[in-house]
């Protein structure tokens, strides 16, 4: 092997290293998901336009629709103030919500309990 060649090779191995290193220190993304045995999403944690979402899913059940705990964070938009909630999702419908959001410079507080029939 050449001098230069092995010049190279060393530092594309030392870049590595540090990359390495860099990722255990910290890692990021705009979409982590975590998977359970059976390849379903179980952990979904991401921004998407602006909107940061964690969310906790029980495996599908028997509907196929998800039963979700979910937890958002939204900057200010046209539409609405900067907010932050709390959802909570049964097979597919939204079950209760609880929320904060910033309107005229003040904090508003929202539970709302949605019926299924």
């Amino acid at each position: 092997m050449r001098k230069g060649a092995r010049r190279r090779d060393a530092a594309r191995l030392d870049s590595l290293e540090r990359a390495i290193t860099a990722i255990e220190r910290e890692v990021r993304t705009r979409r982590l998901v975590v998977v359970d045995d059976d390849g379903d999403e179980r952990v979904v944690a991401e921004v998407a336009d602006g909107h940061a979402e964690l969310r906790l899913d029980l495996p599908r059940g028997q509907r196929g629709q998800r039963s979700s705990v979910l937890i958002f964070a939204t900057p200010p938009s046209a539409e609405l103030g900067e907010g932050v909630g709390l959802q909570l999702w049964g097979d597919g419908d939204s079950l209760l919500e609880l929320c904060a959001w910033r309107s005229g410079g003040r904090w508003n507080a929202q539970l709302r309990r949605v019926a299924h029939r």
